[in-house]
């Protein structure tokens, strides 16, 4: 009998935060990787977060004074650039923990979370909110526990955590995506607007819905 192979895996959430709180979050991750026991990140890595995170903090402190709305596309490319130095880290936090746990997954846990990251919820199981509850050749069958009649159900998937594809809402608390990347890991979210009475409730200028979990599924070619 085969033996499937679990590894913990990192949650990549940035899209759930704004400029303070990914700095913040930045922050923590600089102060553990220095003094952490078991994962050593290379030191010109440091040194481009300390950088980029010095420069995210200058966006922070202007808008203090300068409450402006969207960031400029100066500021953008300087917080992306922080993102990615993040996402590098993540992938080397990921890839060394589960190196040291040697497929003891709760093991390889202990040490992603104690850096700072979160871990991702891997596949689905019985009873979950929200879950894959099956994936066949270039498709994933998603499923939302069911709220209010009204509700409106919103999903996108990535390739990467960093981009994410909006699919078309739904008013029932399930989906089936078509046309995914075959043999590749995909990660997915949803979101609801919620009914006031029979109708959803939506604002004028209403921007992306407050995404929650992510899961993750790896979608047969």
């Amino acid at each position: 009998m085969k033996k499937v192979i679990v590894l913990a895996r990192i949650l990549f959430n940035f899209a759930n935060m704004n400029v303070n709180d990914l700095l913040q979050f930045a922050l923590g991750i600089k102060a553990k990787i220095a003094i952490d026991p078991d994962i050593h990140i290379d030191a010109p890595t440091q040194l481009l977060l300390t950088n980029e995170i010095a420069a995210v903090q200058g966006i922070v402190t202007t808008r203090e004074t300068n409450a402006s709305g969207d960031l400029t596309k100066a500021e953008q490319i300087l917080v992306t650039n922080l993102i990615i130095t993040l996402v590098t880290i993540a992938h080397n936090v990921q890839d060394g923990a589960n190196k040291i746990a040697a497929g003891v997954t709760a093991s390889a846990e202990v040490i992603i979370v104690r850096i700072g990251f979160k871990l991702i919820v891997i596949g689905a199981k019985a009873g979950r909110t929200f879950e894959v509850v099956k994936a066949s050749s270039l498709t994933a069958a998603l499923r939302k526990k069911a709220l209010a009649r009204g509700t409106i159900y919103h999903w996108r998937w990535s390739s990467d955590q960093l981009i994410w594809h909006r699919v078309k809402d739904t008013q029932g608390s399930a989906v089936t995506i078509t046309a995914l990347p075959g043999g590749k890991d995909c990660y997915f979210q949803e979101a609801e607007t919620l009914p006031l009475g029979p109708n959803p409730i939506v604002q004028a200028l209403g921007g992306e819905p407050a995404w929650g979990d992510t899961i993750h599924e790896t979608i047969p070619s």
